[in-house]
């Protein structure tokens, strides 16, 4: 029998070195699904150039260290979730993570989505914002 799906909470993760002109990359995806207790994240982490063909002007060694700060945070914050393991998880983590703020690193809208594997959609979110290998549900 298939389990029923389960209500995912989602943000990408943008690069938006300039407020002024409001433009960004998508660098990853971080997902909530509180009735199994899951938190995960995918971040590119291979591909700069994406970042420094649209902004010629970054400079690289400090957007590295910059992303590698806020992978560390995200880590910090599956481990947490995986420490507490209850279900439903308390979303007080997420949604701090995720509110707005003035940082290079933003993180877009919460969407929602039903997934019957949270990992398996994490997956095709990151395909299809990061990566833009465009996948139907």
């Amino acid at each position: 029998m298939t389990p029923p799906p389960f209500a995912c909470n989602y943000a990408a993760l943008r690069f938006l070195p300039y407020r002024e002109t409001g433009e960004f990359v998508n660098l990853g995806v971080v997902l909530l699904c509180e009735q199994t207790g899951t938190f995960d994240y995918r971040l590119e982490t291979e591909r700069t150039g994406r970042v420094t063909d649209f902004f010629p002007e970054v400079n690289v060694q400090h957007f590295i260290q910059t992303r590698n700060f806020m992978e560390e945070e995200l880590k910090r914050i599956r481990t947490h979730y995986t420490a507490a393991s209850q279900r439903p998880a308390d979303p007080t983590a997420f949604l701090n993570l995720v509110r707005p703020r003035e940082s290079i690193f933003q993180f877009s809208g919460i969407g929602t989505l039903l997934a019957d594997a949270p990992t398996e959609s994490l997956d095709r979110l990151f395909h299809n914002l990061v990566t833009r290998q465009i996948t139907q549900p």
